[in-house]
């Protein structure tokens, strides 16, 4: 890989007799305070060529909103920026310059414009500043006089800030970033009045970033964190939002800042699948893919991971949620990380879940087994003024129960009241037992309103109801309530003449 910030170790030579000239103790501390940076930067790099990583620890320099609705505040803090330019200042530091904040200070954004929004952009970028000044006795070095004179004797890392600002809009731009600046926060002013929206764009500094782990431990490609990391969001026209997120690349950790992409037109009269892609650039890309009456689509690059798909249909206007289909991995522990595919007794032997500890909170089969219950009801025909109902116990996702059920039978006319007395009886006659009334005779009617039953083995029973008034029209209903089990009652409509 290559290291553009020259090499460590570097240092200020004095020969014996030498007389010292105040650019050699200068030259002194600078090689000292750079070897130091070279080192730091080494550590926070990318694994990418060309790609170094820049930004920020943690909460450093985060903007936020001040009291005042126009007004920011710009923590303290470090960061990092990588430039192309020439070397910063005396220290020489190279691509690699630190950006450094001791105090928090605030900024204003310009006047709400009174038509439309704008979104406005804060930076920041490398300096350096003079920050103590002494008197000395300078001599001055033509006519070797000496005077007194007010010196800088400290020059000490600091920053440069900027807020640039957009256009106002319906629908505005973002504006671009000067260069050997970082983008820290994109404000978006409404229109006449309100609280600026501050939204936090920092890049973050990983360390040990381009520390590749052991092969034995990088794990398949995929995406940590919430379901929203690297999310498509539609606009509604040819583009797509990638929302921020983090993925893990050939064992390399990347973040990515929230981007817009663009979907090309499609009028080749054939639909074509694109694939949103993570690059190990550090940015997302959009790989196109090739129409046809049955397209397929690409497959991601070298250093890349699949996010989503997106459907382009021929003749489009523009991209819909519909068009996705989210293809990240969500799942870092892959089959070939549990193995062996059973859990077996010596892998839990040194943290065993152990029997004093079940019982402790006397967890019983019984009490992990409870399943809700209702009847379901088949309705016979009317024959001889009786009408033979079948009960299957099932649970709440309408599988039939394989165990003994016990429910409450009432007759019911259709104001939802008990029936009267001597109008119908309900008894048990088949499959399942009667609990109440006990051992009721064979020909007898137990009961005018009610019967507890129980279901068989296999959670059936059957029952008999008799109208014992013939000919006479009343609305009818019998209600099966579970007794001593979970669940919930349930009505069946028996079709008396």
């Amino acid at each position: 890989m290559a290291h553009p910030k020259g090499l460590l170790g570097a240092r200020a030579k004095f020969n014996p007799g030498e007389r010292g000239l105040y650019t050699d103790f200068n030259s002194a501390g600078d090689v000292a305070l750079t070897s130091l940076w070279h080192l730091f930067a080494r550590l926070c790099e990318s694994g990418i060529d060309g790609n170094p990583i820049q930004g920020f620890a943690g909460d450093d320099c985060l903007v936020t909103l001040d009291a005042s609705p126009l007004t920011l505040e710009i923590a303290a803090g470090f960061g990092v920026l990588y430039t192309s330019a020439t070397a910063l200042g005396t220290f020489g530091f190279g691509p690699y310059q630190p950006i450094s904040v001791a105090v928090a200070f605030n900024v204003a954004l310009g006047a709400h414009d009174a038509t439309n929004p704008r979104i406005d952009i804060v930076c920041l970028a490398p300096a350096e500043a003079d920050d103590t000044s002494q008197n000395r006795n300078v001599m001055d070095p033509v006519t070797l006089d000496t005077a007194t004179q007010s010196v800088d004797k400290r020059t000490v890392l600091s920053y440069a800030y900027v807020v640039v600002a957009g256009t106002p809009a319906g629908t505005p731009a973002i504006p671009a970033t000067p260069a050997g600046y970082i983008k820290i926060a994109e404000c978006l002013v409404p229109a006449a009045a309100g609280d600026a929206v501050v939204t936090d764009v920092r890049p973050l500094l990983q360390f040990g970033h381009a520390w590749r782990p052991h092969p034995a431990d990088v794990t398949d490609d995929y995406v940590p964190g919430t379901s929203t990391e690297l999310g498509l969001v539609e606009t509604g026209a040819m583009s797509v939002i990638t929302r921020a997120g983090e993925a893990i690349i050939s064992g390399f950790r990347y973040r990515y800042e929230q981007a817009t992409l663009t979907i090309a037109a499609n009028g080749s009269g054939n639909d074509r699948f694109d694939l949103v892609v993570a690059d190990e650039d550090g940015t997302t890309k959009v790989v196109q893919g090739t129409p046809a009456g049955s397209p397929v689509a690409p497959s991601p690059g070298a250093g890349q991971q699949a996010l989503y798909t997106v459907s382009v249909l021929n003749g489009t206007a523009g991209i819909v949620g519909a068009d996705f289909l989210d293809v990240r991995v969500r799942l870092p522990i892959g089959t070939g990380q549990i193995q062996p595919l059973a859990v077996t007794t010596p892998l839990i032997n040194t943290d065993a879940v152990t029997t004093p500890k079940v019982l402790d909170a006397n967890i019983t089969a019984k009490k992990l087994s409870v399943v809700p219950a209702h009847a379901a009801f088949t309705i016979g025909a009317e024959a001889g003024n009786t009408i033979v109902v079948g009960i299957q116990a099932k649970d709440t996702d309408g599988v039939n129960i394989a165990r003994t059920v016990r429910f409450m039978l009432t007759l019911m006319n259709s104001n939802g009241c008990p029936v009267v007395a001597g109008q119908y009886s309900i008894q048990e006659t088949g499959a399942g037992a009667a609990v109440r009334p006990t051992n009721p005779p064979a020909t007898a009617v137990p009961s005018e309103q009610g019967v507890t039953i129980e279901t068989n083995g296999s959670g059936v029973a059957e029952f008999t109801v008799v109208d014992l008034v013939p000919g006479v029209s009343r609305g009818m209903w019998v209600r099966a309530d579970p007794i001593d089990t979970p669940g919930y009652p349930t009505y069946a409509d028996l079709p008396f003449n």
